[in-house]
């Protein structure tokens, strides 16, 4: 009986201390995304950002942007403009840019049906032969 009551209260210890754990972690990174400051995270990339906007037309404008630090050669950005339908995203439109420098940017614009958007770009920033990435994903509807 004994050894039934240590491992009940063994169990329950050990759950709630992965549940405090998780839900501290789970915190943190609700933080990070909020702030919205890659340079917290990256070494390289200190700000990365996409937008997108459907007017009544139905244009469609993605813009979007990337500073990294003073060592990077260069910094390329791909968008992917993507249309949601049953099965998924399908990607109908997409951009690349390279700038070879410290920061870039690309706005561009195209007309669309009616339905649900969305934007994914990756950002690269290379010093010499090392590389850093993120993406950022923006939604609008038409």
């Amino acid at each position: 009986m004994r050894k039934k009551i240590f491992s009940l209260l063994t169990i329950i210890a050990l759950l709630v201390c992965t549940i405090n754990v998780q839900a501290l972690a789970d915190g943190e990174e609700i933080k990070l995304i909020k702030s919205n400051d890659v340079g917290l995270r990256y070494t390289y990339i200190t700000v990365a950002s996409t937008t997108l906007s459907i007017n009544s037309s139905g244009t469609a404008t993605t813009s979007s942007y990337v500073t990294a630090s003073s060592s990077i050669d260069k910094v390329i950005l791909s968008s992917f403009l993507q249309k949601q339908s049953s099965s998924g995203w399908t990607t109908i439109k997409s951009w690349s840019k390279t700038c070879n420098s410290t920061s870039g940017g690309m706005s561009n614009t195209i007309n669309v049906s009616e339905g649900s958007y969305r934007v994914i770009t990756y950002f690269y920033a290379y010093d010499g032969s090392n590389c850093e990435s993120t993406n950022r994903i923006a939604y609008d509807t038409h």
